[in-house]
């Protein structure tokens, strides 16, 4: 099992992140997501 690492990413209104949890910028949150977890499926 991997080191449970966190990571906090600042979302801003540029990125659309206006509301809670981002509805405006759903690609951007994905992205952060899988960038995360791609150390950990290799």
């Amino acid at each position: 099992m991997p080191d449970r690492k966190k990571k906090f990413v600042d979302f801003t209104l540029r990125q659309g992140a206006t509301l809670h949890d981002q509805p405006l910028a759903p690609q951007f949150a994905t992205e952060v997501m899988f960038d995360w977890l791609d150390p950990f499926m290799k």
